[in-house]
């Protein structure tokens, strides 16, 4: 939304504050399936899969989580 994107709920994803720093500073990449890559040694096993609220429509949306996935660095 910053960056000019949708406000819409899909294009959100709720994070503790550990999480949303490392997706921020791209130490973990989320796929548009869900699955987790984390980019840094020190995190590997740690993450696995974010899990989804019950409620499928509040689901972050496949359409801009690859978006932002292919926007952060490698």
């Amino acid at each position: 939304v910053v960056k000019g994107g949708s406000d819409d709920i899909t294009n959100g994803l709720c994070l503790c504050t550990n999480h949303e720093i490392a997706y921020d500073r791209g130490l973990i990449k989320i796929k548009s399936d869900g699955k987790i890559e984390v980019m840094s040694n020190e995190l590997k096993g740690i993450y696995d899969k974010i899990i989804y609220p019950k409620d499928k429509d509040v689901w972050p949306s496949e359409k801009y989580l690859r978006e932002k996935y292919n926007m952060m660095k490698v």
